[in-house]
């Protein structure tokens, strides 16, 4: 099963800045911004594996509206709205088991 997350890239200094805001602690970077998808893509698969392999929760989804009003996780990361390009992602939840999701 896959769920689709918010992926918010952000351009700076000559490299992209990829994060999940609904994945705690997930993040990737790279020069080119294909690459900063992939590798994000690839760290939220594996944090989601952790987290149910620890069996805690894995994060519901959030839609861009809920994220966008997020204004404290935006400021801890210096984002600004109008200069970020924001991807939807499928990443796998289950892996063989039941994810339990949070509410």
């Amino acid at each position: 099963m896959f769920k689709y997350y918010v992926l918010v890239l952000v351009g700076r200094r000559g490299r992209w800045c990829a994060h999940f805001p609904d994945i705690p602690n997930c993040r990737a970077e790279d020069e080119r911004l294909e690459r900063a998808i992939e590798k994000a893509t690839a760290a939220a698969a594996r944090k989601i594996r952790e987290l149910l392999r620890e069996r805690l929760p894995v994060s519901e989804p959030r839609s861009f509206e809920e994220i966008r009003a997020d204004t404290a996780w935006a400021t801890k990361r210096s984002i600004e709205w109008p200069e970020v390009i924001v991807s939807i992602v499928g990443v796998p939840t289950d892996y063989g088991r039941t994810a339990r999701l949070a509410s």
